[in-house]
């Protein structure tokens, strides 16, 4: 098995710097999806990297108390995540009275329901339009990937394995498998864009990709100094994907999407299994700071650019874009530094199970899990 995160608690911030990565790849996809084909890709660095923190969390605190703390477990997720959620969905509604968008009384209230209920992912496929806030589909599919998953890894697998980390393993790994391959099947066979890009089941395969890192053997030795080395390949084979020249019809592109999501879920394991402490590139400043807002920066920047005053889209052209992900990103440090961080530091105690677990430094790595 990997080591606790406790162990590993100075690498938080090589981890902060791989969500910095994947956000600005999100972002310069809605601002240039010409120059960037592949930046939705960064979502699927997000869920690699959650899945992977998720699963060594759960593992190393039954390891560590014997038990698995369902209650506080997912206090932490709301407390974490909820906040900003509810802060964009007011704030959209007040900046579409502003601007006097017509969706604020068409889709808007529906959108709203969905998001805060985390089904975004199961409602688009259904073909239900979310035109402002149907970005928290990717939400969604984490949030109910922590629901299912404790139980499946914790109860089911553990118990199975009866303590044996290799069945465990290969248990998992033949999950990931499955869920890569029934991915790439509905994506080949399937003509509904919405139904394979969105939806839980064809999604599932990235967070698996990072619940399999999190029950690998721990780190090579021969690999340590080469660590910096294949985290900076990794990164670099990223940012390719991002920029290869895509053409062809509207199901065409979208299948391509998720074959280089596939292929990138594949990498983003490889960037995290990689990550090095202090020192590394990952952890230079810019970076880590970038990843430390970004879970509220992807909230914002994809909504404003959805406004429609008076029903024409506001953000019509890439100068335009950049303005609104520049005025997202002010939000979203905002948000972060004057709303989140204040709540969180009120609200964590007063879910506390366990004595110092939301706080212990074990949680350190997994507190901005998104």
């Amino acid at each position: 098995m990997s080591g606790t995160p406790s162990s590993r608690s100075n690498r938080v911030s090589a981890y902060d710097g791989i969500r910095g990565i994947a956000i600005v790849a999100v972002v310069a996809y809605h601002v240039s999806p010409g120059l960037v084909p592949f930046g939705a890709i960064g979502v699927t660095v997000f869920f690699v990297l959650s899945g992977y923190l998720i699963s060594r969390l759960m593992l190393n605190e039954r390891t560590s108390n014997g038990r698995f703390d369902y209650a506080a477990f997912y206090a932490r997720r709301a407390i974490r995540l909820f906040p900003a959620l509810i802060v964009l969905v007011i704030g959209m509604a007040v900046l579409m009275i502003v601007v006097r968008d017509p969706q604020l009384t068409s889709s808007y209230p529906v959108e709203a329901i969905l998001a805060l209920l985390y089904l975004g992912d199961i409602a688009q496929p259904l073909h239900q339009p979310m035109p402002v806030l149907g970005h928290t589909w990717s939400l969604a599919v984490e949030e109910q990937f922590y629901l299912v998953w404790p139980v499946i890894l914790l109860v089911l697998l553990l118990r199975m394995s009866r303590g044996n980390p290799r069945r465990v393993l290969y248990t998992v790994a033949t999950m990931t498998a499955v869920a890569g391959a029934w991915r790439l099947l509905v994506t080949f066979t399937s003509d509904d864009i919405q139904r394979f890009y969105f939806a839980p089941d064809t999604n599932a395969f990235p967070l698996l990709v990072g619940a399999l890192l999190a029950v690998m053997p721990e780190k090579l030795p021969w690999l340590g100094r080469r660590l910096p080395w294949l985290a900076l390949a990794s990164t670099a084979l990223l940012v390719a994907i991002c920029v290869v020249p895509i053409s062809g019809d509207d199901l065409g592109h979208w299948r391509l999407q998720m074959l280089a999501g596939t292929l990138a879920a594949l990498i983003a394991a490889v960037l995290v299994y990689a990550a090095t402490p202090a020192g590394s590139f990952l952890s230079s400043r810019p970076l880590v700071w970038t990843g430390r807002i970004s879970y509220g920066w992807y909230l914002w920047h994809a909504a404003i650019v959805g406004l429609r005053p008076r029903g024409e889209l506001l953000f019509d052209s890439a100068p335009k874009h950049v303005v609104a992900v520049l005025l997202a990103l002010l939000i979203a440090v905002l948000s972060y530094y004057y709303i989140e961080i204040p709540l969180q530091r009120w609200l964590r105690p007063r879910f506390e199970r366990t004595r110092g677990l939301l706080t212990a430094k074990g949680d350190a790595t997994t507190e901005q899990v998104q």
